[in-house]
């Protein structure tokens, strides 16, 4: 197993193998369609139409294209960001680690996070990744936000986060 979170070169390979496909819900991540109905459901129950978000580690800004909301996304790869600004004009992706976000405090009503925290998690009991990291996150997600929406994984089980 190896950590993919800091592997900028793989990310490089999987949005050259989406660009490639054509179609980035089936070539980044593998097919994403259920993933992103499921999250999208929930959220749409969730969110009130002024609530700011905050998609941490983002990916290339997917999440954009299924809400009103006004919407920042971050993520620490070069590569998906990029590949989201291509995707999506205009988009607002910031690079950046989700462990030290470059925002002001309260500058969000939510911060939404899919498919970070297992990884992470596992990562760190693994030795592959230094430990305490996700609670740092935690604790920037917090502070940029009074609630937070964390899927630790692909499943449709998520946790919610409040100050």
């Amino acid at each position: 197993m190896e950590n993919l979170y800091d592997n900028q070169s793989f990310w490089v390979d999987r949005v050259n193998m989406a660009k490639k496909a054509g179609d980035p819900t089936k070539c980044v991540y593998g097919n994403l369609r259920p993933v992103i109905n499921n999250r999208v459901g929930v959220l749409k129950k969730l969110l009130k139409p002024t609530d700011r978000i905050l998609d941490a580690g983002c990916s290339y800004g997917w999440l954009s294209r299924y809400l009103d909301n006004a919407y920042t996304g971050l993520d620490q790869t070069i590569a998906l960001v990029e590949y989201g600004r291509e995707l999506y004009p205009g988009i607002n992706i910031v690079v950046s680690t989700m462990q030290d976000m470059p925002f002001e405090d309260d500058s969000f009503d939510w911060v939404i996070s899919s498919c970070v925290k297992h990884g992470i998690v596992e990562g760190e009991s693994l030795g592959m990744m230094e430990k305490g990291r996700w609670s740092q996150i935690e604790s920037e997600i917090l502070r940029v936000a009074p609630k937070a929406i964390i899927w630790p994984s692909y499943s449709f089980d998520y946790e919610i986060l409040e100050r």
